[in-house]
This record gives structure tokens, C-alpha cells and sequence, in this order.
């Protein structure tokens, strides 16, 4: 788990267990039954943010494209086209003809 996101969660579980003393100070009395629910809340945290953020989902919306749902459905054709491209390295900017750097965006522009 990158450093950053352990700092973030325990930040947020802090601060969170500052507001909840700040309201009800008996809240911490027991201080290892409150520590314990400061680490779970990191856990938690922790947790989620390396869990996926998106998930499928049934569209039966009777929409077709539907912007709560996100994106069109790729073709399982379309997909394997983009699996074999990305398997790999890809001329993005250079002229194999000439062996010189090219336009980002000249096939696109061909297109």
C-alpha cells in the first residue's frame, strides 16, 4: 500500500476520533476499546481504497448509453484488438520510415 494512502486513512480516523472526543469526551474513556476502533477505521479505509472503484452492474435502464452508468459496452472483438495492442510497445511518435520523431497525433489527423 502506497505510503500516502496509509497516511491519508490514519489522518481521517484521527480526525474523526478528535470530533467524537471533541462531542462526548467519555467516548475515549476505555482507551484500548477506542484505539481499537481507530485502527479498524484505518483498516477500513485502507481497505476501500484498494478495493476497485468501479463494479459491473446490469443496465436495465432500457437507455442505451446511460451516464450513470459510465461508458458503451466494448465488443468482445474491440477488446481483444486493445489487449494485443497494449501487450506490448507501440510506435507513438516516431517515422519508421526515417527513424525521425514524428507528431504525436498524425495518424489520428490521417484518421
Amino acid at each position: 500500500m502506497p505510503r500516502r494512502i496509509l497516511v491519508d486513512a490514519v489522518r481521517a480516523a484521527l480526525a474523526q476520533a478528535r470530533r467524537l472526543v471533541a462531542c462526548e469526551p467519555a467516548a475515549a474513556a476505555d482507551t484500548e476499546s477506542f484505539r481499537r476502533t481507530i485502527v479498524a477505521q484505518v483498516n477500513q479505509r485502507v481497505q476501500a481504497a484498494a478495493g476497485p472503484h468501479y463494479r459491473k452492474v446490469i443496465n436495465a435502464t432500457g437507455i442505451i448509453l446511460h451516464t450513470a452508468l459510465g461508458r458503451a459496452v466494448l465488443p468482445p472483438r474491440a477488446i481483444r484488438q486493445i489487449q494485443e495492442e497494449l501487450a506490448g510497445y507501440s510506435l507513438v511518435q516516431g517515422d519508421v520510415a526515417t527513424g525521425k520523431r514524428s507528431k504525436r497525433d498524425e495518424r489520428i489527423e490521417w484518421l
